[in-house]
């Protein structure tokens, strides 16, 4: 939904032209071990890979990857601990969501240098403006 949001922000209702795969990996782990062993802090890593494709013929058109990671503190109080790392997780997906965005418009801006430079090749096909 983060990324919905980045990529749509105006919620205009139009037809796609592409699809976006991603692949997304958490890792928690402990960063600080209190003297009874139990975690005292832990460190969530979002990883994100993408690829964007055309939807008329699934060519790549771009890809990429994206990490964000951030700690928070493990309570006695579970909910506490829960609700750390929930606000931690929509905060990650939101600095990710950004991060893919802006990776995409600069694909996007080098692809069409590209398209505008190769114009009058007969061999190169633009992959945003296939037919």
């Amino acid at each position: 939904n983060n990324l919905y949001d980045a990529l749509n922000p105006d919620k205009l209702n139009i037809e796609a032209k592409y699809f976006l795969i991603l692949n997304i990996e958490e890792s928690i782990s402990p960063t600080f071990i209190t003297i009874t062993g139990a975690s005292g802090r832990n460190k969530i890593t979002l990883n994100v890979k993408y690829e964007l494709k055309n939807l008329e013929n699934a060519k790549t058109i771009a890809s990429g990857s994206s990490s964000a990671n951030d700690s928070y503190n493990v309570t006695a109080n579970r909910y506490a601990t829960f609700t750390s790392e929930e606000y931690l997780r929509e905060n990650l997906t939101k600095l990710l969501s950004q991060s893919i965005r802006d990776s995409l418009v600069n694909d996007f801006i080098e692809i069409k240098k590209e398209c505008s430079e190769k114009k009058d090749d007969k061999y190169f096909i633009c992959p945003i403006f296939m037919p």
